[in-house]
């Protein structure tokens, strides 16, 4: 049995060292863990400190550390909410730095996983705004160095992220942040990281085009898509989309099919029609209008076809969505230009279900 050994004499503790007493045997006879919660302002703690370290230089066979033991008497959990206590006070605030260094270093060499660092860091407790939390960036770097030790069991931040927020949740955390400077970067990476793990685990284009946040309804805008081009994610959604199509090409499909499954032919034509008046987008939305066009006209619809998809059937429509006559005509023009023998039959039928309204009144609407 140990005797225990309060406030020994530097010659005492001298003598200890030159002896080999380890560091663990030093601390269970100083018994500085007496001092509970004020662990770190404990003077003699400061002592056995010094002790272990110089117990490393004189002694580097004995395998021993101020973690090893630390851990044995208060586990992880523990000994990480003394440090984060010591971490607030200025007066021990030094050592607190040094010890949580350390226990970073002392998990990796142990290959403790980060899903369950995330909880000792109680970064599951965390509800909103958790990428400017300072211990998220300390648990991201954990990551790093865990995965620069383990090459065959790296792992991203996301499947423990994701245990606490939705794909959308955190795309969108990501998104906000990356306009803050402080946490570009980490949100940058993580943004990054969540795309790749939708490719890897076959998340369809359809699914990402939601999860990115495109196209959803706010309290400003009845329509769903009409701002959709003009928004700066939907290149980085296109790439998802040629990302998938090279990863899964049985399994192709483009833009124009995604978005319209996603919100049907005539608010997709809507969206193309306002992005067309912008000089910004206007390139991206005559290409879409032309993939939308042969579309409709690979699959045999006839005008009347696309006039009933645009909607323009209904009472009162015709006046309020005229600008959709600019789809309509233009349907017109590749359809006869596909089948000119029906050029008579394609006007006489446009005339009449617009009731009847001359055809040079449709063409100037849509001029």
């Amino acid at each position: 049995m140990l005797t225990t050994l309060l406030k020994p004499t530097q010659a005492q503790l001298q003598k200890l060292l030159i002896n080999g007493e380890s560091a663990d045997d030093v601390f269970t006879r100083m018994k500085p863990n007496k001092a509970g919660n004020l662990l770190l302002h404990d003077e003699e703690f400061a002592r056995w400190l010094t002790y272990a370290d110089d117990l490393k230089i004189k002694h580097p066979a004995i395998k021993t550390s101020a973690i090893l033991t630390l851990t044995a008497h208060y586990g992880d959990d523990g000994l990480y909410k003394l440090i984060e206590a010591g971490l607030k006070n200025e007066g021990t605030e030094t050592v607190a730095t040094k010890l949580k260094t350390e226990l970073m270093k002392h998990w990796v060499a142990t290959a403790k996983v980060p899903d369950k660092v995330f909880h000792i860091m109680k970064l599951d407790k965390v509800e909103t705004d958790i990428l400017s939390n300072p211990e998220f960036i300390n648990w991201a770097r954990y990551v790093d160095d865990f995965n620069a030790k383990y090459h065959k069991q790296s792992t991203s931040m996301v499947p423990t992220v994701l245990n606490y927020y939705s794909d959308d949740v955190i795309f969108k955390m990501t998104e906000a942040a990356k306009s803050v400077e402080e946490t570009k970067a980490i949100a940058t990476k993580l943004q990054e990281e969540l795309v790749q793990a939708w490719l890897k685990s076959k998340k369809t284009p359809d699914e990402a085009l939601v999860d990115f946040g495109l196209g959803k309804k706010t309290r400003y805008s009845k329509n769903p898509v009409e701002p959709l081009l003009e928004r700066a994610l939907f290149n980085s959604w296109v790439k998802y989309l040629d990302d998938y199509n090279v990863l899964y090409p049985e399994k192709k499909t483009t833009v124009i099919e995604a978005l319209t499954r996603r919100f049907g032919d005539a608010n997709v034509a809507k969206m193309i029609t306002k992005a067309k008046k912008e000089v910004v987008t206007r390139s991206l939305a005559t290409k879409l209008e032309a993939a939308q066009l042969e579309i409709w006209l690979s699959s045999g619809k006839s005008v009347e076809d696309v006039f009933n998809l645009l909607k323009l059937d209904y009472a009162g429509v015709f006046f309020s969505e005229h600008h959709l006559i600019n789809t309509l005509v233009s349907y017109m023009n590749v359809f006869i230009k596909e089948n000119p023998s029906k050029a008579a039959t394609v006007f006489s039928t446009v005339e009449t279900l617009l009731e009847g309204r001359p055809l040079g009144q449709i063409l100037m609407l849509a001029a």
